[in-house]
């Protein structure tokens, strides 16, 4: 009988009773069919709900722990000061003689910097669903559902971990840090194999 119903509750033509629970719209009855029903029509709403909240529940048992996040935090801080720092050299090669290089509080550093910060966020995980961290911790970028994120939601990840205090919100959050939550995305262990 439960099997019946389970096929019910994605059916257009159900009903509810306060005594059985889920019934046959068309015939106010508990289901009478042996293996399939002829009414049956799916509620495609209904399917999409169930299985969005079993994807929701797969995203949040494989979300990466605190640590792990931490860890990615210090790789990718890592990473994007040797991309400056390569940036810069090659710049002072090829333009020896610009000032601009030489002094340390000059706008143009503060911009190229924000800039490669943007950049190295945007470019790796629009490409490829993670940085250079995620790479190493075996993590990635998704949505809520688990899905690969916009570029609008990346967008907005990557300018809101400008905010100076967007590290703080991992430690005293009990779940998402601030670029996660505006932008409606995840960072959760990958299934990618080493080979």
């Amino acid at each position: 009988m439960d099997g019946k119903r389970g096929f019910c509750k994605i059916c257009l033509n159900r009903g509810v009773d306060a005594n059985h629970g889920v019934i046959c719209g068309l015939t106010n009855a508990m289901p009478t069919f042996e293996l399939t029903c002829d009414s049956f029509i799916e509620d495609k709403v209904k399917v999409e709900a169930k299985e969005s909240g079993f994807k929701e529940a797969m995203v949040l048992a494989n979300e990466a722990s605190k640590i792990i996040r931490l860890i990615n935090y210090f790789l990718d801080m890592v990473f994007i000061f040797i991309f400056f720092m390569g940036i810069g050299y090659l710049l002072s090669i090829l333009f020896p003689y610009l000032e601009i290089f030489r002094d340390e509080e000059s706008i143009f550093i503060y911009l190229m910097d924000y800039s490669i910060v943007l950049f190295y966020y945007l470019f790796w995980e629009l490409s490829t669903g993670r940085t250079l961290a995620k790479y190493f911790t075996r993590t990635k970028v998704t949505t809520y559902t688990g899905e690969k994120p916009s570029a609008k939601s990346l967008l907005v990840r990557s300018l809101l971990r400008f905010i100076p205090f967007d590290p703080i919100t991992f430690l005293i959050s009990s779940s998402d840090g601030f670029h996660d939550r505006f932008s409606k995305t995840k960072v959760i262990r990958s299934n990618i194999k080493k080979t």
